[in-house]
């Protein structure tokens, strides 16, 4: 059975309001309870996440079902509800700013290009809703030194963190979970050893690495097999790539918050103020879900390319369509890119029929001949055979002459260049 388009999007919002509401729970439950401020926001995040893997068509009802989730979470702005529908607007509106810098400059298929460009717009953006709260804040009359500081950091370290978590899931490329017994085996041992060792640097002080070494050396030593954590979570990320890294990474932020919270941990310093030691956390788990992002970025380097191309190995396909007859000739990769076992794509239909619903009517303009007149190119979505969206670029030289008649020639294909 067939779920309407209507009802599987608004699943999707609803999922996204709840994950949203969610890790907003979460989040509150490290708040300072002086300033009644959020050290820890990871919703930042999800929402950064939500508009990027959104169509832009989408945003509008998304933004309206985020922000009803983030005014729920903020139950003592109740009594003034305008102002705390307003702070909330301005908070989603950040995360609507960085996902569209980054849909709107970043270049199609330069995936590093893309993260330098999410990582300078998170700073940029973060830093002038921190701004604006800390003057909305003067107005109200509540000045602390702070809030700026705490504002832009929690923002900042929010957006990095989950953001990496939830793309790294989102994206149905990177859904490469190994299939090898020996290698699962090892990717659970890794990650067994990470909650293990995080577990015992952060939440059963090693006291004999001060009684051993005095105490500066030992609290040093301390401090250094913070490290280990980080490493390991590495050693998931490459065993079981990246869904493994978004395991690791919830692992590991799990076990640093709460450790640090109650108030152990290398983190927990003396002399630090109240919140301090929760956002050296957070930016501890920044540092390492940026550190996952490189390792995907050099496991994707590392793949065989055409240097003139940049088409991946595994990842195109060439074609010969015939316009008048409807019928596609394709090269002998096109096992690797879809399963069409399911179904045979030998005719314009037969592909349509597998194109998302939404990307349909583009598809078969883009096939035109009257589009074909000069280089063309078009992103789609197409059902992989197992019920899997996988988005494709088309890139199509032109239309060409043969015996009979006009032929359009293209691949599609997720390569290294636009």
């Amino acid at each position: 059975m067939t779920i309407p388009t209507v009802l599987q999007r608004s699943g999707v919002l609803l999922l996204w309001a709840v994950t949203y509401y969610v890790t907003g729970i979460v989040s509150l439950a490290f708040d300072d309870p002086v300033s009644q401020m959020a050290i820890i926001w990871f919703p930042a995040g999800i929402s950064v996440s939500a508009f990027l893997s959104s169509r832009r068509a989408h945003w509008p009802m998304l933004f309206a079902v985020l922000l009803v989730a983030r005014v729920l979470l903020d139950e003592h702005g109740w009594q003034h509800l305008p102002a705390a529908v307003a702070l909330s607007a301005l908070a989603l509106s950040g995360s609507v700013a960085i996902a569209w810098l980054v849909r709107r400059f970043a270049r199609r298929g330069d995936e590093l290009h893309a993260i330098l460009l999410w990582l300078l717009a998170t700073v940029a953006v973060c830093c002038v809703l921190a701004l604006l709260r800390k003057g909305w804040l003067m107005l109200a009359g509540e000045v602390s030194p702070n809030t700026f500081m705490t504002n832009w950091m929690s923002g900042m370290n929010g957006v990095f963190f989950s953001t990496v978590v939830v793309m790294n899931v989102l994206n149905s490329n990177l859904r490469d979970f190994p299939t090898r017994t020996r290698a699962k085996l090892a990717g659970g041992v890794w990650l067994l050893l990470l909650a293990l060792n995080t577990w015992y640097v952060f939440g059963a002080t090693p006291l004999w690495f001060i009684d051993r070494l005095g105490t500066d050396a030992g609290a040093a030593a301390y401090f250094i097999l913070a490290c280990l954590p980080i490493a390991l979570t590495l050693a998931v990320c490459i065993t079981w790539r990246s869904p493994g890294g978004s395991i690791a990474l919830l692992v590991l932020g799990g076990i640093v918050v709460h450790f640090t919270d109650q108030k152990t941990g290398p983190f927990y310093v003396h002399g630090l103020l109240e919140g301090e030691p929760l956002l050296l956390a957070q930016s501890y788990l920044s540092i390492t879900a940026l550190l996952v992002v490189v390792i995907r970025l050099m496991r994707q380097s590392a793949q065989p390319y055409d240097l003139e191309t940049g088409r991946l190995a595994g990842s195109g396909v060439m074609y010969q369509l015939h316009p008048g007859t409807g019928e596609i000739l394709w090269d002998d990769n096109l096992e690797t890119l879809l399963d069409v076992g399911a179904l045979p794509l030998h005719t314009v239909q037969q592909v349509l029929e597998r194109v998302h619903p939404e990307d349909r009517d583009r598809l078969k303009r883009h096939w035109s001949p009257e589009t074909h007149t000069r280089a063309a190119s078009l992103a789609f979505r197409i059902d992989k055979g197992n019920g899997e969206w996988l988005t494709l670029y088309d890139q199509s030289p032109g239309a060409l002459r043969d015996a009979q008649g006009q032929v359009i020639v293209g691949n599609w294909q997720s390569g290294r260049y636009p």
